[in-house]
C-alpha cells in the first residue's frame, strides 16, 4: 500500500512537472508574449492608456539609444498628452528574435508605429511614423509574463515621410 501511495505520488509529480515544463516551453511563451504585445497594440490604437500598460511590471525601466533611463511612471505622464492629439493610430509589433533563461524572457521587437495627428500650428493634417527595435525583457511573475526592462537598439522617426533627427 504505502509503495503504490510512493508510486502514485512519484507519478503525479512527474506529470505535474512535465506539464508545468510544457506551459512554459519556449515557443508557449513566445505565443504569450507575442500576444501580450498585439494587445497593447490594440490598446495603443484606441487609446486605452490602462490597458496599454496592463503587462509592464511596476518597476519597468527603458534605456534609449540616446542614453536616457525612463521608467514607467514618466512615459505614463508623457503617453496621454501624446495621445489626446493623436487622430488615428496604427501600431505593430513583431517579435524578431526569442530566448529564455529561467523565468526571464528575451525578446528582439521590431515596432511600427503610424500616427494621423493636426499639426498644431497650421491645423492641417499630418502623419508620423516611428520604426523601432529594442531587446525586451520579460519576467515571469506568478502565473503572467511582465515586461520588466526595454533597451531600445534603433529608432527613426518620419514627419509627412521626412525623417526627423
Amino acid at each position: 500500500m504505502i509503495r503504490n501511495v510512493v508510486m502514485v505520488t512519484a507519478a503525479g509529480s512527474l506529470l505535474f512537472g512535465c506539464m508545468n515544463a510544457m506551459a512554459d516551453s519556449s515557443g508557449e511563451v513566445q505565443k504569450t508574449i507575442q500576444a501580450a504585445y498585439y494587445a497593447e497594440n490594440r490598446a495603443v490604437e484606441k487609446k486605452d492608456v490602462k490597458q496599454m500598460f496592463i503587462n509592464y511590471s511596476a518597476d519597468f525601466t527603458q534605456n534609449t539609444k540616446k542614453g536616457e533611463r525612463l521608467t514607467l511612471s514618466s512615459i505614463k505622464q508623457v503617453v496621454p498628452r501624446m495621445l489626446m492629439s493623436a487622430q488615428k493610430i496604427s501600431d505593430k509589433t513583431t517579435v524578431q528574435k526569442f530566448s529564455m533563461k529561467g523565468n526571464r524572457a528575451f525578446a528582439t521587437v521590431s515596432r511600427h508605429t503610424d500616427i494621423s495627428i493636426a499639426n498644431p500650428q497650421t491645423k492641417k493634417p499630418m502623419s508620423a511614423t516611428v520604426d523601432a527595435v529594442s531587446v525586451d525583457t520579460w519576467v515571469k511573475s506568478g502565473k503572467t509574463w511582465k515586461i520588466k526592462f526595454s533597451q531600445e537598439k534603433s529608432e527613426h522617426q518620419f514627419v509627412d515621410g521626412k525623417p526627423v533627427n
